[in-house]
């Protein structure tokens, strides 16, 4: 049961009035720090790639027979 008679669809009402103010200031902080977001993102992206060379070549040699020599390019 609600609170002091407030209906579901005033809270529903409620609730699209803050995802709107929210969508709005997100888009806002995207707008205004565009340039900065992408490098960051392009960033992690290059991080992840190295990452997941540096695992690939750790599984790699501890697959091979020791005397195999292990080129990755």
């Amino acid at each position: 049961m609600l609170q002091s008679g407030i209906t579901i669809s005033s809270q529903l009402a409620k609730i699209s009035e803050g995802i709107l103010l929210l969508n709005k200031e997100l888009h806002a902080q995207v707008v205004a720090h565009h340039d900065n977001l992408l490098s960051q993102a392009t960033g992690v992206e290059t991080l992840e790639g190295r990452s997941l060379h540096a695992l690939a070549y750790y599984i790699l040699s501890c697959l091979r027979p020791r005397n195999y020599q292990l080129v990755l390019m």
